[in-house]
């Protein structure tokens, strides 16, 4: 919560603001032994689902909303908390560098499209998770989703680009045309690769 605010904070505690210790980010991961590819996912359910049939040689990693695009997610103090099962040693050696590329799956609305954007500060190769999006992006075009106020989501800004080719060129375009969004947990993926 405090990762934006360090202007307010000097101003509220002077000096004393470099006692102010940034808490660890905490974050869950599934990471399957000598996986290549990791998924960045953005709401629980859609993880813990994600975990039951996890894509071939895909770690999982949960990133609580926003929490994982805070600009220190790459730092040595970000813990990860791991299901059982996971190969830690090789998840801490390979999640920012995947031989199959690094991808993000959140809900098909302005902040999902911000933290995808956020992210790619720290892991610049991150891309939109096709076969996640794309069925959202199908339903969204289709008429379904929900408007910013039926959720409480009004206050979203449009990102302008993520940085993401598919991002910004398909699902950055249809939400501006549609001005309806799709919360991420309504969907599975039928193919997950």
């Amino acid at each position: 919560v405090l990762d934006q605010r360090l202007e307010l904070l000097g101003q509220l505690f002077g000096e004393r603001v470099e006692s102010i210790r940034q808490r660890s980010l905490l974050l869950t991961a599934w990471a399957p032994t000598g996986f290549d590819t990791l998924l960045i996912v953005e709401n629980q359910d859609s993880f813990l689902r994600l975990v039951e049939q996890t894509p071939a040689a895909t770690a999982l990693l949960f990133s609580a909303g926003f929490r994982a695009s805070a600009g220190r997610i790459a730092s040595a103090s970000t813990r990860f908390a791991f299901l059982p099962g996971s190969d830690a040693e090789h998840f801490h050696r390979h999640w920012q560098h995947t031989a199959a590329g690094s991808f993000f799956w959140g809900d098909l609305d302005y902040a999902g499209m911000d933290i995808l954007r956020a992210l790619r500060s720290t892991l610049p190769g991150l891309q939109a998770w096709q076969p996640g999006y794309q069925p959202m992006l199908d339903a969204l075009l289709a008429g379904q989703g929900h408007t910013p106020e039926q959720a409480a989501k009004e206050r979203q800004l449009d990102p302008g680009l993520s940085g993401c080719t598919y991002a910004d060129q398909q699902l950055l375009p249809a939400l501006r045309q549609q001005g309806r969004f799709l919360d991420q947990e309504g969907f599975m993926p039928a193919r997950l690769d």
